[in-house]
């Protein structure tokens, strides 16, 4: 009858981290700390028998109420309104120097001048389609064997 083999080396080895493991789970409350609190000191929630009134506090000089500082302004002082015409003229000029542009590019993609060739016209049309026609497959090469 074959029975089964204990191995008491592996069987001492499984005890003895089993009783290790069940000694860890039995003093790890003791190495965490108990639920208590500390205890409390003797004189907490007393009050002290002399009691000194906190130190005035030194009154803050009343200063004079100030003036308001707006101003109404009326009108421009005269170097603003230069300033703000030179702007203006300055934007009007931009704005020419580019709608001279535009005109010069739009009469280029029209024509062009004599000095420089046509501009291509880009048409956005499709292509007209290939024209498919049916022709029949040529006929197979005959093979024969000859005597």
């Amino acid at each position: 009858m074959g029975g089964t083999q204990i191995r008491w080396r592996r069987a001492a080895r499984i005890a003895g981290i089993a009783l290790a493991a069940i000694a860890a789970i039995a003093a790890l409350p003791a190495l965490i700390g108990s639920d208590a609190p500390p205890p409390v000191p003797d004189d907490v929630g007393l009050i002290p028998t002399q009691v000194s009134p906190p130190p005035p506090e030194p009154a803050a000089p009343e200063l004079p109420p100030r003036a308001p500082r707006v101003k109404e302004v009326t009108e421009l002082p005269p170097r603003a309104r230069r300033v703000k015409e030179v702007k203006a003229k300055k934007i009007e000029a931009k704005r020419k120097r580019r709608a001279k542009r535009r005109r010069e590019r739009r009469h280029m993609d029209q024509g062009g001048t004599e000095e420089s060739p046509p501009a291509p016209v880009m048409s956005y049309a499709p292509a007209p389609a290939p024209v498919m026609t049916y022709a029949p497959a040529p006929a197979p090469p005959e093979f024969g064997i000859e005597p």
